[in-house]
């Protein structure tokens, strides 16, 4: 695909699954929000729902395959990027063998933009499920997590968040200062997108803790823009496909 031009809309493409009728509506709120200046969102959905109490590595599985069929519907009606909405990345490793254009999950790259910005860092995530695919999605996205002081949880689940608004927030701002004054870390990365930019801005925390917190999707939907603007796609190196096999280099 042509990359867009300077002057030109960039379409990113969001997909989601099925969620009630407020919370599928919030969320669009939140992915249209984090869109940077020149940019479009496009959104498809699947009918499977991620919106439960409790997710692990079984859901993550059996969803892949229908994000891949939905970021190849977006690719073939004009898409320029596929942006993942939360943190768990679902089916961006797959999809990048299928694609032609930038596919960003916003997990990895909360986690790399937290590596540039600080020397240490801790996670913040919904639940103890969460913590535990987190660690094994570290060694999958850089097998490093030195500069990580801990990932831990603010232990309300998903589908109570809404109404949950103020525990969270407690929750949230007692362990982000407990890995700042016991653990040194210097930045804090919450890794959900319910919690920032959901039910709170990345400033308002920031504000509150005295030091940075991240909003992995607004980083996300702007690494997509700027790398489909660029027309910036996947490695057939690392990622081989059926009509580009690579060399498979050693």
């Amino acid at each position: 695909m042509t990359a867009p031009g300077p002057n030109d809309i960039v379409k990113i493409l969001s997909i989601l699954g099925e969620y009630p009728d407020a919370e599928r509506e919030l969320r669009e709120k939140i992915i249209r929000e984090a869109a940077p200046p020149g940019s479009e969102v496009v959104f498809k959905h699947y009918r499977e729902s991620v919106f439960r109490a409790q997710m692990n590595d079984y859901h993550r599985s059996t969803i892949a395959p229908m994000y891949v069929e939905k970021a190849l519907e977006g690719e073939r009606e004009g898409v320029h990027a596929v942006v993942g909405f939360g943190t768990l990345d679902l089916g961006i490793e797959e999809m990048r063998h299928r694609l032609s254009i930038p596919a960003i999950g916003t997990g990895r790259a909360g986690i790399q933009t937290a590596r540039i910005l600080a020397r240490r860092f801790a996670i913040i995530c919904y639940d103890y499920p969460h913590v535990i695919m987190y660690r094994k999605l570290l060694r999958e996205w850089d097998g490093a997590d030195a500069d990580i002081t801990s990932i831990r949880a603010i232990d309300v689940p998903l589908t109570q968040q809404l109404a949950s608004r103020e525990e969270m927030r407690a929750k949230f701002i007692q362990l982000a200062r407990r890995a700042i004054d016991e653990e040194g870390a210097q930045l804090i990365l919450p890794l959900g997108t319910m919690i920032v930019p959901g039910a709170f801005s990345a400033e308002e925390l920031a504000d509150e803790i005295g030091t940075t917190v991240l909003d992995v999707m607004a980083i996300g939907m702007s690494l997509g823009a700027m790398l489909a603007r660029k027309g910036f796609r996947p490695s057939r190196e690392a990622y081989p496909s059926d009509d580009e096999p690579g060399r498979f280099r050693q």
